[in-house]
Order: C-alpha cells, then structure tokens, then sequence
C-alpha cells in the first residue's frame, strides 16, 4: 500500500457533520455508544487523515516508515475513538460541533507520530504469537478450535527462489522476478509468502490450491508441508496419478487432505507443477493454508462496511459484525507484521472468544431466509476473502 489519496476517500466536512448527528443519537439513547463510537470512527478512518498526518513526517521518518506509520496510526485512532473512558474520544464535544477529523488530527501530532515512530524503531525482527504447545501429532482434541486463531505460520521456506528458480530467462518471466523483488522488498514472512504464490500462480497459469475449511485440516496441512519440504510435490504426483493412471502403495497413503487441496488443478497443471522444484508446490500449499497478514483498521473498516451492507434485515448490522469478528479470527494475523505491540489479556480474550463462536455463527447465517452472504460456508468465507481483499487492494 503507498501513501497516496487517489481512491474515492470521504470529504472530512461530511464526516464531522454525520459525527454530530451520531454523537447526539447516542446521546439521546437512539444508538448504543458501542455503535456509535464505531461508526464515527469508521468514517474518519475513511477520510485523508491518515494519510495526511502520515505523509508529513516525510522529515522525521523513511518512506517505508511513513507507509507503516498508516497501520499504526489506524489503530491508535481507532483505540482512542472506541474508549469510552476518560481520554478517549468525547461524545459530548462531537454533540456539540467538535470536529471529528480535527480530534484525530490532533490525537496524532500531539506525540501520536512520534512515539508510534520509536515503538516501531525498536522492533528488529517480527515476534511470532505461536502457542508453542500446539501439536497435532495425536488427536485432534488435543488442541482447542480457538488455539487455531493463534497459530501462525513459523517455517519460512525459500520464498525467492521458489520463484527465481523456475524462472525462464525471457522478458516476460524478468518482468515478473522483477515485479516480485519489488513488492516483496520490506515485506516480512507472511506477505512475503503471499506475494510468492501469487506471482507464481501468474507465471506459470496456476490455479490456487483449495484451502481447507476447517482449521485443524489447515493446520494438518501446514505441519506436514514444513516438516516435509517434499510433501506437497508428492501429492501433486499423487494426485496426478489418481487421474492419469494406478496410484502407488505409498501414494495411495497419502492423506486424502493433501489431495484435496489439487481438485481444482487440471492434468496438464499436477503435470507442469510436479517436475519443479520442490520449493514451488511447498510455497503454494503455504499460502493456501496460512493465515492472512493482518491490514490496518481502516481495511477491516471498510471490509466491514461492504457485509453489513449486503442485507438491510432487523438485527442484520449487529449480527454481520459478530460474524466479520469470528471469521477475522480465524481467518487473519492477530497483528500486524508491523506492530511494535503485543496482544493485551483483553485482546485474546477477544479474539478467542470470536474464533469459538464461528460455528454457531456460519450456521445461523447459511439458515437466514435470505442467505445474504451464502447459502454454504464455503461460500461465506470466500464472499469474506473476496471482500477482504478487494478493500485491501483498492
């Protein structure tokens, strides 16, 4: 993401007018606060502010700090918005006419920057939140759905040479090295990872690997991908097989959730992806089953923004956030790759909380009348997913 302000962003007189009406509503008691708070802050993450504030250190901070200071920011104006405490963001003023963007504004330059740029200079290597008791080796009741939202992807696997090895040397194969370097520069293990199977899906006509609905299928995968460099490249032979001609003994033992993750895969793609590297299919399975990089607020804002607005039913806002929540925490990097700070106590309580209810949640969406996400939850998930990155990339 650069800083720019190119996309459709909201006028700041439009988003203090509407925080008004909203403060007074909650006031009134027509709003709860939870929800008021969250759609002003929604709105002022809309605008150029962020953006603004970020792009004048250009001074004090580097290019990719001034791009990380958005994220940071982002979720300090947000913090600060949805504290109902002293010192968060003041209903009353904003009833009164008290700008919402100027509240932000002023949240940031008064220390704001300076001190997201010292907590961010202090962070040399990303901290992996990984419960280091989780092990699928026995059976799967030995690790609870919710530890699933926690544990990301710890094997970094030779991301660069996945691509630059398999690389013809023609202009076009160049162009998408290059591409990749260049996206991929300042970027940690996960984007990093993603990055790799996207532009290798582009080179080489690939399909994405199916990812498993089910986290611990998920987990499975990634656990026998790293411990196995050379797992994934056996299921494409094994699965090639499977269609083609006799399974070996050994193939056939494979586990039937390597397999599935090729049933999109045709004949001539299992065929092309298994004489390369091994590194190639490893990379692929990796990002089909890792967890997705945290974005800023103003991304998951906005992604927000798009489900509650794909039904206008009673109950319908409420309910979309819970489910938004539940499916961010399964699906999404507690944090940011970036950020300087670690989950509070209430954070993953938080988020455990939302992984535990997902069940429940997808079965009360896929029975509502009018299945406005979905009618299965493979197709929830992926209206999530598309959403997801749509706002990320718009």
């Amino acid at each position: 993401m650069s800083i720019n302000t190119t996309s459709a962003l909201a006028r700041t007189d439009v988003v203090d007018t509407r925080a008004t009406d909203i403060a007074n509503q909650v006031l009134a008691g027509n709003i709860s606060e939870r929800d008021g708070r969250w759609m002003i802050v929604t709105d002022i993450l809309s605008t150029d502010v962020i953006y603004s504030i970020a792009r004048s250190q250009r001074f004090e901070a580097t290019a990719q700090e001034r791009e990380d200071l958005i994220g940071e920011f982002s979720e300090l104006v947000q913090r600060k918005a949805l504290q109902e405490t002293e010192g968060g963001m003041s209903l009353q003023y904003l009833a009164k006419g008290t700008s919402a963007c100027g509240w932000a504004r002023q949240l940031l330059r008064n220390g704001g920057a300076q001190s997201e740029l010292r907590d961010m200079r202090r962070i040399s290597n990303r901290n992996s939140y990984v419960d280091p008791t989780l092990d699928l080796s026995g059976a799967e009741g030995g690790v609870s759905y919710a530890q699933m939202a926690f544990h990301t992807d710890a094997i970094e696997p030779d991301f660069d040479g996945a691509i630059t090895g398999q690389a013809e040397k023609n202009e076009e194969m160049d162009d998408l090295q290059e591409e990749f370097l260049s996206a991929a520069a300042g970027k940690r293990s996960g984007a990093r990872l993603m990055l790799a199977a996207q532009t290798m899906q582009k080179a080489f006509k690939f399909s994405a690997p199916i990812r498993p609905l089910d986290p611990f299928d998920r987990e499975f995968v990634r656990n026998t991908v790293s411990a196995n460099p050379e797992a994934a490249v056996e299921s494409v032979l094994a699965m090639h097989a499977l269609i083609t001609s006799v399974q070996t003994e050994e193939q056939r033992n494979i586990d039937s959730r390597m397999l599935a993750l090729w049933d999109d895969y045709s004949v001539d793609e299992l065929q092309r992806l298994s004489v390369m590297l091994p590194d190639a299919a490893q990379t692929l399975v990796l990002a089909a089953v890792a967890l997705k990089p945290r974005p800023s607020r103003d991304h998951l804002a906005a992604t927000l923004w798009v489900v509650r607005n794909s039904d206008k039913s009673k109950g319908w806002m409420a309910f979309s956030k819970r489910l938004f929540e539940s499916w961010v925490a399964i699906e999404v990097e507690a944090v940011s790759e970036f950020s300087s700070k670690a989950p509070t106590e209430e954070d993953t309580k938080k988020r455990l909380t939302a992984a535990l209810a997902w069940p429940e949640l997808i079965a009360e969406a896929i029975a509502m009348p009018t299945q406005p996400l979905g009618a299965t939850e493979r197709e929830v998930s992926d209206f999530f997913a598309e959403a997801f990155t749509v706002c990320l990339n718009g």
